[in-house]
């Protein structure tokens, strides 16, 4: 349908920002979580479900033994964003991220007015409010499939099937 296209190549187009961003080393929660924001695919919230989210200051690496999926977990964070500062203030954090090119921890600093520590716990809490008034009881493997369906891809199947372990 329409607006499953418009969402597939509204995330495409924000993760090819990645591209660009190379040199500033985004990790992987922040392009997956603002492709996944923008692309309005919140049903990646559900492999979240359950699961305890670790703080943004952890590597990719340790995020993914906690079971802290990348697309999940970037888009808790910027919906525990938008909690706390609204549209505008997630318009603001993507335009220092893109536009002005800031580094991503300094882009938070000044969109928040808070320390990166201090923002990093924070958010941990904002986002762990927000997985349990969403989902109560973790959804099965099934559930979270048909909450998302842009997941029937062979890679995000296969990551789904280790998240769900």
């Amino acid at each position: 349908s329409g607006k499953h296209l418009r969402v597939f190549f509204t995330h495409c187009f924000a993760q090819n920002i990645r591209l660009e961003q190379k040199l500033m080393k985004w990790p992987l929660w922040l392009t997956e979580g603002m492709a996944s924001y923008i692309g309005e695919t919140n049903g990646y919230l559900a492999m979240m479900a359950g699961v305890e989210p670790v703080g943004l200051d952890k590597s990719d690496k340790e995020m993914a033994a906690a079971r802290n999926h990348p697309y999940g977990r970037g888009l808790l964070f910027f919906n525990a964003f938008e909690s706390r500062f609204g549209t505008s203030g997630v318009k603001n954090l993507i335009h220092q991220l893109v536009n002005e090119k800031k580094e991503y921890r300094k882009a938070i600093e000044s969109a928040t007015g808070m320390t990166w520590k201090a923002f990093v716990e924070a958010e941990r809490m904002w986002s762990k409010s927000l997985l349990i008034s969403r989902y109560p009881v973790r959804p099965s493997p099934t559930q979270i499939i048909i909450s998302c369906p842009q997941l029937f891809s062979r890679r995000i199947i296969g990551d789904m099937i280790l998240f769900s372990l």
